[in-house]
């Protein structure tokens, strides 16, 4: 059975970089949590009405989340799983861009309890591209398209179908691209906010594109 490869050794200059951009990332963020617009307020209320709308119709038997939203089939996320204590992956995201690969690592967390090492996450993250262009369709396609390399990695379970969604509609348990500032991000969307940076917290930035993703035993 193929195995993902070791990361390779990075340079001081390489990791102090890397270091000074996941802090621009995070300082970004923490800017955001100042009270927000009326604009970003409307825009708040609009996700988490989809939210409620999502949950409830899965409730009643999930007919209506696939006749509604046809692109989320049944993809969202229940409330226990963002608990504070929850154990997210970072994925070496402090010291190197890999957001999409942690962002894909979260959502099989989320999914199945499987939880990725971060070795496994930086070798995922080289292997679709790298800091050259490392984007969350690039990391599914690389899923896909080599599953024996990540089975270990993925501790027995395999990406069966990922699609993409209405980036103006996000409901909990879709793998977000999102812009902050002037840089791109990825996240897991969460009932009240997002997975990012190995931890739970309110929602960020603007949505540029949205993944659904299902996970099954390989």
């Amino acid at each position: 059975m193929a195995r993902a490869p070791r990361a390779s050794k990075r340079s001081p200059k390489q990791i102090a970089a890397a270091r000074a951009w996941a802090a621009a990332g995070r300082a970004a963020q923490q800017r955001k949590h100042a009270k927000p617009t009326a604009a970003q307020h409307q825009a708040a209320l609009k996700w988490a009405a989809a939210g409620r709308a999502a949950r409830q119709a899965k409730k009643a038997g999930g007919k209506a989340v696939v006749a509604k939203l046809p692109a989320v089939r049944a993809a969202v996320m229940p409330e226990e799983v963002v608990l504070p204590g929850a154990d997210w992956p970072l994925g070496c995201n402090d010291v190197a861009p890999t957001c999409s690969a942690v962002a894909v690592a979260a959502h099989l967390r989320a999914a199945t309890g499987r939880t990725m090492r971060e070795t496994d996450i930086l070798a995922l993250h080289q292997i679709a591209g790298g800091e050259s262009g490392a984007s969350i369709e690039s990391v599914l396609e690389c899923l896909r398209s080599k599953p024996y390399v990540f089975a270990t990695a993925l501790g027995g379970m395999r990406l069966r179908h990922f699609f993409r969604t209405d980036d103006q509609c996000i409901v909990a348990g879709l793998v977000v691209g999102i812009r902050l500032g002037h840089e791109g991000h990825a996240v897991v969307s969460a009932p009240g906010g997002m997975i990012s940076w190995g931890r739970f917290m309110p929602w960020d930035g603007e949505p540029e594109e949205a993944w659904a993703l299902e996970w099954g035993i390989g």
